[in-house]
């Protein structure tokens, strides 16, 4: 503990003098927070995630540095260098970048080595994890991290600078404007990190958990060894987002030979390519140094199938009307598809079926739905819109669809209620009958109760109905008026409810 307070103590009297230094190198070799490179990357994310409209994007050079001091940061944990010495002051061009790695390979029995992108692509099944860099013809790198099967479809799985990542078909790398690829290959079976005069060991700065499911977390771990002389202590362990957490470590003291296993858990995004950082910082109380490490945990996963609206609601329509709704699906990166037949059923739907390509060659399908109700009954109606696709994973897909038909006539009110009266005493009553469709009506009785004699009047397109019903016994008395109530466009059936007591 003696050490614990100290290293905390003699950090909080040197931050002008140690802590920027430290947060200066870190900078440079893995970006701080915001920066303007940073800025400028996310400002101009890969159109669609697509490689093949990479060489038209007009990149900034504080992008291109960008991806360049990740690239050497990348390749220093690949081959077992360490990440200290491999600063670079200034980045000009990828040569620099294979030339300061070739040098420090060579000191710790690892290897860059030139090929060709369809060697790689021809190779990549055989090649461990995070072992290439593809290099482009705008002069931006990718770091390629293994080939990632989902669903029966292999993926190849490259990240740019600091971003999320893409999963890419061979033939979209081989056709997206690369000119050569590294091959990285490790020296020292463990990355050794310089924190002053003591020596942090891990066993590797990137672990991939493969293609993970939805909305499952996902657990790994990372081996610490303290194999210097002096003690080592682990002063704070941060995450790069809320869907990412590690274990507390902060406080950690880690004497020599000590190790220290440090598991992460990762909840899957929305992404396909997923990319999560642990930062670790790490100080020697011995000389006062502190060093910041990042680890890097990746993963792929199966997108599901963009489609919208998640249903289908044509609202309220009169009878003869129409409308008209659309629904939109959409490729993604580890979902592609054409789509076959649309089947709605007994619903009285038409569809048409239009496709557009963006430029990364992704298809975005329109269904325009047409509904005509024609002369249906009033009510809700309920259906289902069934589209089927060659996919495989994905063979069809099923939107509900509903809709209501609105009476086409009404009638006010809809029930007569002559209360309790005496027999044989009259009651008359009045009921308005109208249309929204604003035609001339008709009225056929389909059935008359004996008690009532049923009178129509007009005023203009206005139609009443005059019932006056006489209860000829004494009891309870129900029946109903059948109405078939006749527009230019059809017929409706209205019922009339009757009741009432007679004494």
């Amino acid at each position: 503990m003696e050490t614990w307070f100290y290293c905390r103590d003699m950090m909080a009297k040197s931050v002008a003098k140690r802590v920027f230094v430290a947060a200066a190198i870190f900078c440079v070799i893995i970006g701080c927070g915001q920066s303007t490179a940073s800025s400028s990357l996310q400002a101009v994310p890969l159109v669609k995630g697509r490689l093949s409209v990479f060489a038209k994007m007009n990149r900034p050079a504080s992008c291109l540095n960008r991806c360049l001091s990740e690239t050497v940061l990348f390749g220093c944990g690949a081959i077992g260098i360490d990440s200290a010495v491999s600063v670079l002051n200034s980045v000009e061009d990828q040569s620099e970048v294979i030339r300061d790695l070739l040098k420090q390979g060579a000191d710790v029995g690892g290897s860059v080595t030139r090929i060709g992108v369809q060697e790689l692509m021809d190779g990549l099944a055989s090649l461990p994890l995070f072992s290439a860099v593809l290099v482009h013809s705008t002069g931006h790198l990718f770091l390629v991290s293994g080939e990632v099967e989902i669903n029966g479809r292999k993926h190849i799985q490259l990240f740019h600078g600091d971003d999320n990542g893409v999963l890419a078909s061979r033939q979209e790398v081989l056709d997206g404007g690369f000119i050569e690829a590294w091959k990285l290959e490790r020296g020292s079976e463990w990355n050794s990190i310089s924190v002053g005069s003591g020596k942090l060991e891990i066993d590797t700065m990137f672990k991939s958990l493969g293609e993970v499911d939805t909305g499952r977390s996902s657990k790994t771990e990372f081996l610490l060894r303290n194999s210097g002389r002096v003690p080592l202590a682990i002063l704070k362990v941060k995450t790069s987002c809320s869907c990412t957490s590690a274990s507390d470590a902060a406080g950690m003291r880690l004497s020599a030979g000590d190790t220290y296993t440090l598991g992460v858990t990762v909840a899957p995004n929305n992404s396909s390519s997923q990319r999560q950082s642990i930062y670790l910082e790490v100080c020697n109380p011995r000389d006062e140094s502190v060093r910041k490490v990042r680890l890097t945990v990746i993963a792929a996963q199966q997108e599901s199938l963009p489609i919208t609206p998640s249903k289908v609601n044509f609202g309220e329509l009169l009878p003869g009307s129409t409308a008209t709704r659309e629904i939109r699906l959409r490729e993604v990166d580890t979902i592609r598809f054409g789509v076959e037949k649309v089947d709605v059923g007994g619903l009285p739907v038409t569809s048409v079926v239009s496709a557009t390509k963006d430029l990364g060659g992704l298809s975005t399908y329109r269904i325009d739905l047409q509904l005509r109700p024609e002369m249906s009954a009033p009510g809700k109606r309920i259906g289902l819109c069934t589209i089927f696709t060659d996919n495989h994973v994905y063979p069809r897909t099923s939107l509900p669809v509903e809709y209501e038909i609105l009476p086409s006539v009404s009638v006010e009110p809809m029930n007569l209620t002559v209360g309790t009266i005496g027999v044989n005493q009259p009651y008359v009553q009045q009921f308005q009958v109208r249309s929204p469709l604003s035609k001339p009506l008709s009225i056929e009785l389909a059935k008359q109760p004996a008690e009532c004699e049923i009178r129509e009047t007009r005023d203009g397109e206005a139609l009443q109905l005059v019932v006056t019903t006489t209860l000829t016994r004494p009891g309870i008395w129900r029946d109903d008026i059948d109405l078939k109530v006749k527009t230019e466009l059809g017929s409706q059936d209205v019922t009339i409810r009757c009741s009432g007591i007679a004494r």
